[in-house]
Parts: C-alpha cells; sequence; structure tokens
C-alpha cells in the first residue's frame, strides 16, 4: 500500500481590522467603490500606478471587481492582504495598504499603498504602513519589502 501524500492547509493571512490613532484598516466593502474610482483617475496614482495599465482609463467597474473581488481574493489565495484606509473619527476613504508576493516559506511580503488626494500631506501613509508592518512582524514575518 503506497502511503498517502502529505498535504497542507493552505496559507493565508487572517481577516484582521487594525486600529491606530487616527485610522482603521478594515477589508473593502461596496461603500468604497465611487471613493476607490475617484482616487485611482487621480493624475499622481495613475503616474506611479497606472492602473488597469498605462494611458488606459481605470473604469468604475474596475473600481467595483477591485472591492468586491480582487482586494478579497489576495487574502484567500494566499498571496497577501488588502485593506482600505478608513480616517476613525470621520468615517472617509483616505486609500489602500496591503501585503502582496507574499513567500511563506521564508515569511517574506512586499507591503504597498495608495492614498487619496484628499487625504495626503497629513502622515497617514506612515500611520498605516507602521500599524501593517507591525502586524505583519507579530504574524511571524521576518521580513517586509516596501
Amino acid at each position: 500500500m503506497q502511503p498517502e501524500p502529505m498535504t497542507s492547509a493552505k496559507q493565508m493571512m487572517p481577516i484582521v481590522i487594525l486600529q491606530t490613532e487616527r485610522l482603521t484598516l478594515r477589508a473593502f466593502t461596496e461603500a468604497d467603490i465611487d471613493d476607490v474610482f475617484a482616487a485611482v483617475n487621480d493624475p499622481e496614482i495613475q503616474r506611479w500606478l497606472p492602473l488597469p495599465e498605462p494611458g488606459v482609463p481605470y473604469t468604475h467597474d474596475e473600481a467595483e471587481a477591485w472591492c468586491r473581488t480582487v482586494a478579497p481574493e489576495s487574502r484567500v489565495t494566499g498571496d497577501g492582504q488588502k485593506w482600505a484606509i478608513i480616517e476613525r473619527d470621520t468615517g472617509r476613504f483616505c486609500g489602500s495598504i496591503g501585503f502582496t508576493r507574499t513567500m511563506w516559506v521564508t515569511q517574506t511580503t512586499e507591503i504597498g499603498y495608495w492614498m487619496a488626494p484628499w487625504a495626503r500631506g497629513r502622515g497617514l501613509a506612515a500611520e498605516a504602513t507602521i500599524a501593517a508592518c507591525r502586524w505583519a512582524i507579530d504574524q511571524g514575518f521576518e521580513r517586509i519589502v516596501l
């Protein structure tokens, strides 16, 4: 009789909400679609993150797909985790932060973010990045690449 092959559960980051003094990092929801659409169409975001590709306009359908499917699938596939950055005092959407290219064997991941034009210049990206990185280190990650 042949031994059964060893199987391992798919690794993925847990569903988690992070909070800082000024921010809540949480999963994207349907309520974020219009803000994602407006933010990603900002010329400065398009300059650095030409989504969906250079010279092609970002559509409302793509924002909807991001919030409903793409961002959640990042966690489910084991690639990483995506959070909406929300200002705690106002509930206003501020941007996106998340991990990608997660390598579970080496406990490494890459962090990336973008901020909506109305949320820039107040240190919110740094605050979100510190919170996400501290959380990842607490989860056992050994290296986070920016």
